[in-house]
């Protein structure tokens, strides 16, 4: 008996499958609730059949479904798919667990064969991947290993490799976290290898739009950043329309995310970041520009080496600068804190609230390209807390080996902080509580400074070690910090919630205008 057959033969009310040692060429697809589909290990194996192939090895469309204890080996199928593939699909996959799966996914030598990610969740409820082995081969693709999406997932003890075509990798790899998540936990993971970020975040919808419809399309991470018909071809630099069967696709945001959790994992060997938000999208004719906003992210006590390969991995296109007007002589000195990419760092994140990096070990990243890094990047957020870091020798020192750099290539670099990533303008900033804390970190960036921020709210930096061994570039800017470099454009902690006739000449002795001052908007120009 196939195993599609013994599931078409439980009662209504669901049952359990035990898969004995064998393997079975077929394709299996669940659709009543309560089913568990047991095996025995590597033992009990399903791959993908040689006719009849359809999108994944097995399609979950139930509530309630357990499997484990199986391997899959896939060839240009998706391992385990749960959900409809559609943005806009109602949720069927809830209360998933998969547990011990071994999946080998690969290609298959026809059109659009490439290897395809071995576990899908697509709009998932409370599901729980534990304890997985997913191991994406040498093929070209612009899939993840992992993509999930949803509400309550859960990602827990899983190896996630992607090998080497002869001497580099040719599929994104990883794990990434699609657009509109919220509350996902990946814990205590081991990544390792892909031409993309070992943890992605965010993802896109394609769009083509003719004159009397409008089709929207989900692709892989890698899409209009890779060119999966050419391995030596370089990645992109910003996300680009993509064609296909002659139909042009435009990408949008597939939404923001929030309440994300990424916590003791190691991630190795990506030619990409360590951590990092998938990209930003190429202007709009008006200058308007989305971003890939992450609220409530926690990263905690990761391993982050051996990533950032400069001379293949992707950079993205420039988000827009979020503008204020300068008073005469500030444009030097906010030019400094211009982004004009998603940097390549251990950990880059384009815009948030309430940020948490904490006891994260960062090292040995960037070391085969004398381009300068970062060791942690934040573009735009508000209530940001960098703390207990170790970020070390990341990035490669060989003196003016390059004409010039940014001081935003530091070891902890932040745009702009203290800005709601609900405000489309830095001067609506938020006066009140902390746009940025950086606190007991230990930092040694061999190219660039070790810390470089600017604020418009209140801004700690206490009890770290911040060393630069200077940059590689050949012409230095005059005025330019070579180790820390800060500033902060807010109202002091004083101007808040003054009291009438406060500050009083009869009681204070300050310079002239500073009660104008004290009383400004935040981003006023007074």
């Amino acid at each position: 008996m196939s195993i599609q057959a013994a599931v078409n033969s439980l009662p209504l009310e669901g049952g359990r499958i035990c898969v004995l040692a064998g393997t079975y060429a077929e394709t299996v697809r669940i659709e009543r609730a309560d089913v568990t589909i047991e095996g025995c290990g590597a033992q009990a194996r399903l791959r993908t059949p040689t006719t009849g192939a359809g999108l994944a090895v097995v399609h979950v469309l139930a509530a309630r479904v357990t499997i484990r204890d199986l391997g899959l080996a896939t060839n240009g199928q998706i391992g385990v798919l749960a959900g409809q593939p559609d943005l806009d699909a109602e949720v069927v996959a809830s209360d998933l667990v998969l547990d011990r799966l071994v999946i080998d996914a690969d290609e298959r030598e026809v059109v659009n064969g490439q290897a395809r990610a071995g576990i899908d969740i697509r709009n998932g409820r409370r599901v729980v991947i534990r304890d997985c082995e997913i191991t994406l081969h040498g093929s070209v693709s612009d899939d993840s290993a992992m993509f999930v999406r949803g509400t309550d997932l859960r990602v827990e003890g899983c190896h996630i490799e992607t090998e080497r075509t002869t001497d580099s990798f040719a599929a994104w790899g990883g794990i990434q976290v699609g657009g509109g998540t919220t509350q996902v936990e990946i814990r205590r993971n081991r990544i390792v290898g892909g031409v993309g970020h070992g943890v992605t975040l965010g993802s896109l919808e394609w769009i083509a739009r003719t004159t009397t419809t409008t089709r929207t399309q989900t692709f892989g991470a890698g899409t209009g950043l890779q060119n999966t018909q050419d391995p030596c071809a370089p990645v992109q630099e910003e996300v680009r329309p993509v064609e296909v069967e002659n139909v042009r696709f435009d990408p949008e945001t597939a939404g923001d995310l929030s309440d994300i959790t990424i916590v003791d994992n190691t991630i190795e060997l990506m030619n990409g970041n360590g951590v990092s938000t998938l990209t930003t999208l190429p202007l709009a004719d008006d200058g308007e520009q989305d971003l890939i906003t992450v609220d409530r992210v926690a990263i905690e006590r990761n391993r982050i080496t051996n990533c950032v390969v400069q001379s293949r991995s992707l950079a993205a296109n420039a988000p827009v600068q979020k503008t204020k007007k300068l008073q005469p002589g500030q444009q030097d000195v906010f030019g400094q804190f211009l982004v004009s990419t998603i940097p390549p760092a251990g950990i880059a994140l384009v815009d948030g609230e309430h940020i948490t990096i904490r006891d994260n070990d960062i090292y040995d990243n960037g070391t085969t390209d004398p381009a300068p890094i970062c060791g942690v990047c934040v573009v735009f957020g508000n209530d940001i807390l960098i703390e207990g870091n170790r970020i070390q020798n990341n990035g490669r020192r060989q003196p003016a080996s390059i004409p010039s750099m940014s001081t935003m290539r530091a070891g902890i670099a932040v745009s702009l902080a203290g800005v709601a990533s609900n405000q489309e303008q830095q001067n609506v900033a938020d006066p009140i509580g902390s746009s940025l804390r950086v606190i007991g970190n230990i930092v040694e960036h061999p190219n660039g400074p070790a810390l470089a921020a600017r604020a418009t709210g209140p801004l700690t930096v206490e009890d770290n070690y911040l060393l630069s061994l200077g940059n590689n570039a050949t012409a230095q800017l005059a005025g330019t910090a070579h180790a820390v470099s800060l500033v902060d454009v807010g109202l002091p902690w004083e101007g808040i919630d003054l009291p009438e006739g406060e500050p009083s000449p009869d009681r204070w002795t300050f310079p002239p205008r500073t009660p104008e001052y004290l009383r400004r908007e935040p981003g006023g120009t007074q």
